[in-house]
């Protein structure tokens, strides 16, 4: 690619920042002052804590490129190294974490109307991802989640015959097949060791060279979303603004990081900020790949930030929440899309005035389709969440309905969450979800449902990272008393086997407890009333609490 000239498939931020644009120019706000901010140094270059240049490929992911690449700076100068950060995630997940901040929007709309939007397409500000990367995103290594460097197309997944403004993805569901499906969200880039994310943003003004120098002076690169004018040529590298009578100037947006300054010359024309631009080697002799942009060409500034600090490297156990789960409570089964985690609309909706709280989670789809809003909360492993049937389409802060209370199992069955719900009347009954589909629904136990019905048979086990069978042989009379009857038996993992007590509360059957001293647990579980052999509740020790679900064999 000849990096003077545009490339074929240019970068635009959202119409509307280039609405805001002209009304700018409409109102006469981009006439230029000859700023210079004589207490700063003539010359500021950053290029050396940069990570290297990337190139966005014919997607329209400047924004995210820009964001990502200042914050890669930021953990290099913290000590960090080089660090590679996935740009594909920033951008797959700040579109599916996007909430639509109109509310009247949604009602209109219905339960099963879009609220999110496609994780394949691009769009927005790169301001805007520092903003939603300081209030809650948080992004993985390259490596978890690699770059897709063209746009997408039917061939890579069959709804993209439509086109980004077709009604069809007006339908959240439509929305959620791609951005939830583990091809294009893989399961590692949920799991991952490490994620980064910048202690706060500063935003600064946009079209203000004193703003700009002064921060890159104090050695922050500034995010910087323009108005594209001319471009650089072989003749004169440096990009610089329209000129009289030129038409169609300025004519697409983007988003680049500005690393430096140079005006050490006597000639104003030949001052020129060092930008990191995503599409590849700018191809200028000298620049080391960057690019530069004249002092006039701020006129065309949309808005700018920079990082303001980073934050150690952590886990983000939450996020494992994301995704698609087959949800069977009480033996009723659905499909629970989780597409959003509770406060990370806090940031975007303050920008339009909205200032609800943040409760949603996803949207619920019972076994004839309908949908139903979902919110609640979600901390470290442990996840809330609501259903109300009686009011399909809750706003984003309202919680009512079943009221779930679920935890990871950490399973080789794969992605696995159980727990119990309280119905509105009071009555706790058991669930689990999982993302690779249903469990067994087990063998019959003996109806009507008693003690006995627990004996006599093996029950596949699982919980935190512990798989095994239960197997309950006897009545242990002694210990029994009037309201429960204690059960004894063992618990088997592969040749070891452990003693293991079961509880069975005699009003309820259907309530069980068991415990493994050998392994420190107690379990209470709930048998489903509608399958024939599933127990869902949770497990806890002196240092965990988890999911728990087993089936009859």
């Amino acid at each position: 690619m000849n990096a003077l000239r545009r490339p074929p498939t240019a970068t635009r931020l959202s119409r509307r920042l280039r609405r805001r644009l002209t009304l700018w120019m409409l109102a006469g706000a981009l006439s230029w002052p000859a700023v210079h901010a004589q207490t700063l140094p003539a010359y500021v270059d950053l290029r050396a804590d940069q990570t290297p240049i990337r190139n966005q490929g014919g997607r329209r992911t400047c924004i995210t490129f820009a964001a990502i690449a200042a914050l890669e700076a930021a953990y290099k100068r913290a000590g960090y190294g080089g660090v590679d950060l996935s740009e594909q995630f920033t951008n797959h997940l700040g579109k599916t974490f996007w909430l639509h901040p109109y509310w009247a929007d949604i009602a209109a709309r219905g339960p099963a109307g879009a609220e999110s939007q496609v994780g394949a397409f691009g769009g927005g500000g790169g301001v805007g991802y520092l903003a939603l990367l300081s209030n809650g995103l948080r992004v993985p290594s390259e490596a978890t989640m690699p770059y897709f460097s063209r746009e997408y197309t039917a061939d890579d997944f069959s709804a993209f015959v439509h086109p980004w403004y077709d009604p069809y993805w007006l339908t959240q569901r439509n929305q959620s097949d791609f951005n939830l499906d583990p091809a294009f969200l893989p399961l590692g880039a949920l799991k991952a060791s490490r994620y980064y994310t910048p202690v706060g943003y500063k935003t600064i003004d946009a079209r203000s060279a004193a703003a700009i120098e002064a921060a890159l002076a104090s050695k922050h690169e500034v995010v910087w979303d323009f108005a594209v004018a001319n471009l650089g040529t072989s003749d004169d590298p440096v990009w610089r603004s329209c000129r009289t009578g030129q038409a169609a100037c300025p004519s697409d947006s983007h988003a680049m990081v500005l690393v430096g300054y140079d005006r050490r010359s006597a000639n104003p024309r030949e001052h020129y900020f060092i930008a990191k631009n995503s599409w590849g080697d700018s191809g200028v002799p000298g620049s080391n790949g960057f690019t530069y942009i004249s002092y006039d060409y701020l006129q065309y500034g949309i808005a700018a930030a920079h990082v303001d600090g980073v934050k150690t490297p952590a886990t983000w156990p939450e996020l494992a929440f994301v995704g698609r789960w087959n949800l069977d409570f009480d033996g009723f089964k659905g499909l629970l899309d989780i597409y959003h985690l509770p406060g990370l609309s806090k940031a975007p909706w303050a920008y339009y005035g909205v200032y609800d709280t943040d409760r949603r989670l996803g949207t619920y789809y019972d076994a004839s389709g309908q949908a139903f809003r979902v919110n609640g909360s979600v901390s470290g492993s442990n996840i809330t969440f609501y259903i109300d049937g009686a009011n399909p389409n809750a706003k984003w802060d309202q919680l009512g309905g079943r009221r779930f209370s679920y935890s990871m199992v950490k399973t080789p069955w794969g992605e696995v969450m159980a727990g119990t719900h309280r119905d509105p009347g009071g009555q706790i009954v058991g669930g689990y979800a999982r993302k690779q589909g249903f469990l067994s629904s087990g063998t019959p136990a003996p109806r009507p449902l008693r003690a006995a019905s627990y004996m006599g048979a093996d029950w596949a086990a699982s919980f935190n990272n512990i798989t095994g069978k239960f197997r309950f042989t006897s009545v242990d009379v002694l210990a029994s008393t009037i309201t429960t009857t204690v059960l004894a038996g063992t618990f088997a993992q592969g040749t070891v086997v452990m003693p293991a007590r079961a509880y069975v509360t005699n009003a309820d059957p259907y309530a069980i407890g068991m415990s493994v001293p050998a392994l420190g647990y107690s379990i209470t579980g709930r048998f489903h009333n509608w399958e024939p052999g599933v127990v869902s509740g949770h497990a806890s020790s002196a240092t965990s609490y988890t999911g728990f679900v087993m089936y009859r064999q």
